[in-house]
């Protein structure tokens, strides 16, 4: 099936209205919440496609065989094969814009049974911010505040900005994003005792937000200035605000 291309521009995304509450957890370790049902075992599709798709067999299949047909051209099984989203969208199957019975039967399958994943570049999150906004009007047009999607990121630690850095920070410790930087007792987990020095800082200030959790951002933003000229050692860059 030949994707669309779906982009993540400030507003018009695809569908309307609010996802699961948004939790502070790491992306690294996406959490699964429960298992969703989908198509029932037995059931007839929808009527909701022009009247010659409401005739075709593929509607008379048994829900539970359906699924699997489903399955075999939206599930991306393995680490490698995790979907990719950027600040310009990701490619999203054809077949979810077959008709409203089809769409109605595969968005669940979609985007609960797929991991997908992101570059942090120049540690500008704006565009995970836009994807979680379409994510909650995703998850309220299918009517279920409880399914869970898998996520992960990576950084592009060879890049520097201290204001974005920053407003990262400030968007984990409000609850505002999924996840932020590793911390460095998880890069020693993920990378057998690896990691760069920058990596290393980033991680230690992810974990200062964590460990002050409960206190105003601006007393945290006090801390984490002072894990500035650590950056700044290794690259002059990390000095431009």
């Amino acid at each position: 099936m030949i994707p669309n291309s779906i982009v993540l521009a400030g507003a018009g995304f695809i569908f309307g209205a609010i996802l699961l509450p948004l939790s502070r957890r790491k992306w690294a370790h996406p959490h699964i919440s429960h298992q969703i049902s989908l198509v029932q075992p037995g059931s007839a599709a929808k009527q909701s496609c022009h009247h010659e798709q409401e005739q075709s067999p593929f509607f008379a299949l048994p829900g539970e065989l359906r699924n699997e047909i489903y399955r075999l051209v939206l599930v991306r099984k393995g680490w490698n094969r995790r979907i990719k989203y950027s600040a310009s969208g990701y490619d999203r199957p054809a077949l979810l814009n077959t008709c409203k019975a089809i769409r109605a039967e595969t968005l669940k399958i979609f985007y609960h049974e797929n991991d997908f994943i992101t570059t942090v570049h120049n540690f500008d999150t704006n565009h995970i911010i836009r994807w979680e906004q379409q994510l909650e009007r995703i998850t309220a047009s299918l009517g279920d505040d409880n399914i869970s999607i898998g996520q992960s990121s990576d950084v592009d630690f060879t890049q520097a900005s201290w204001p974005n850095l920053m407003v990262w920070l400030r968007r984990w410790h409000a609850g505002e994003v999924f996840g932020s930087p590793d911390t460095p007792k998880e890069i020693l987990e993920a990378q057998l005792g690896r990691g760069r020095l920058v990596e290393h800082v980033v991680g230690g200030m992810s974990g200062m937000v964590d460990a002050m959790d409960d206190e105003p951002w601006e007393k945290v933003e006090k801390v984490l200035v002072g894990w500035r000229s650590a950056l700044v050692s290794r690259d002059r860059k990390w000095k431009d605000d």
